[in-house]
C-alpha cells in the first residue's frame, strides 16, 4: 500500500508540475498578447493626437482633388474679405486641415483661388510667389517634390497671422 501511495504522490506531483508549466506558458502567452495590444493602443493614441500630414507625391494632382471636392465654402466666408498674404495663408491652412496636404506651389494656390473659391483679384501665380517669398516666418519654402520651383507650407507664425486677420475681418 505504501508503494502505491508513493506512486500516487509521485503522480500528483508530476500532475501539479505539468499544471504549473501549462499555467506559466499561458501566462507568458497572455503577457505577450497584452504587450502587443498595448503597443497597438499606443499607436492608435499617437495617430489620434498627432494628425498625419503629408507632402504631395509627384504623381498626385492636388489641385484637381481639391477643386473637385465637396467642402462647405460657407465655412470659409472670411476668405472673400482677404487679399494678399492672408488670402494665400488661408488656402494653405484649408488644404492642410481639410486635405492633409502640407504645401502648395504658387500656381496651385492661384488656381484653387480662381476655380474653387472664384476669386481672381491679384491671385496670379507670380503675385502669389512674390508675396509668399517675402512672408518670412509665416511660411516655409521648400523645393517642389512634384516638379520645378518651390512650394510653400504654412508655419505657426502664418497660422497666427491668419487667425489675427480672421478676427479683424469680423
Amino acid at each position: 500500500m505504501e508503494r502505491s501511495e508513493h506512486f500516487n504522490e509521485q503522480g500528483m506531483v508530476e500532475h501539479l508540475e505539468d499544471s504549473r508549466r501549462r499555467v506559466q506558458k499561458e501566462l507568458s502567452q497572455i503577457s505577450e498578447r497584452l504587450k502587443k495590444l498595448e503597443d497597438k493602443v499606443s499607436k492608435i493614441e499617437r495617430d489620434i493626437y498627432v494628425k498625419k500630414v503629408r507632402m504631395p507625391s509627384k504623381k498626385e494632382n492636388v489641385v484637381d482633388r481639391i477643386i473637385s471636392s465637396e467642402i462647405d465654402l460657407s465655412e470659409y466666408k472670411y476668405i472673400y474679405k482677404f487679399s494678399g498674404l492672408p488670402l494665400f495663408l488661408a488656402v494653405l491652412k484649408i488644404t492642410l486641415e481639410k486635405f492633409d496636404i502640407d504645401g502648395l506651389t504658387p500656381p496651385e494656390i492661384s488656381k484653387i483661388l480662381r476655380v474653387k473659391f472664384r476669386i481672381s483679384k491679384a491671385t496670379s501665380a507670380k503675385n502669389v510667389s512674390m508675396l509668399l517669398s517675402k512672408a518670412g516666418e509665416c511660411v516655409n519654402r521648400v523645393p517642389n517634390p512634384r516638379g520645378r520651383g518651390y512650394m510653400y507650407r504654412i508655419m505657426h507664425a502664418g497660422e497666427e497671422k491668419l487667425e489675427e486677420a480672421i478676427s479683424e475681418s469680423k
